[in-house]
């Protein structure tokens, strides 16, 4: 199994790219999921405020600050890395490919490139949503990969056709 992770921030195409790799693999016949970090912070704001689930009303400074809760104050650094782990293991057993399409701290990158042995890290450049406040953009998770040099492949987006051309190219060299 081939688990990519998919980085940058909000609003950069990271959900864009998951679903070109995902498209790409579809092509060659082999199965291929996408998932997020998020998705338990999410379920978790479903059930603690009366939000609706769609990306347009996303409470982004409650998701944050409710992730730093769980991380920080509940001392659980490790709880999403934790939970995608076990999650692998039941992705293992019905996929070829497994696309985390949401990482945003080192540690994420760094656990997971030690524990999964075909692992390949994708770092999205482009223009960042102008739909956060300025404490939002100011979030670790906004701000800890900026000086990162530890991926395997940075690509821009600015442009769609020019991103699938790039991520295809990523794709044809991963093996």
């Amino acid at each position: 199994m081939r688990v990519f992770l998919i980085s940058g921030k909000a609003g950069v195409g990271k959900n864009e790219v998951a679903k070109l790799i995902k498209e790409y693999y579809n092509e060659k016949e082999m199965s291929t999921v996408i998932t997020s970090f998020s998705k338990y912070l999410k379920m978790y704001a479903r059930e603690m405020t009366d939000w609706d689930g769609k990306e347009e009303t996303k409470p982004r400074h409650f998701l944050q600050t409710l992730g730093s809760v769980i991380r920080e104050d509940m001392k659980w650094p490790y709880f999403f890395i934790d939970r995608m782990f076990k999650d692998l293991e039941i992705y293992d057993r019905y996929f070829d490919n497994v696309v985390i399409s949401d990482v945003r701290l080192i540690e994420e990158i760094r656990m997971f490139k030690l524990e999964v042995e075909n692992c390949i890290s994708i770092h999205v450049i482009g223009n960042q949503s102008d739909k956060l406040t300025i404490e939002e953009r100011n979030h670790i998770t906004e701000v800890e990969l900026d000086n990162y040099k530890g991926f395997d492949y940075v690509i821009e987006n600015y442009d769609y056709s020019k991103l699938k051309s790039s991520v295809y190219k990523i794709l044809g060299e991963v093996k």
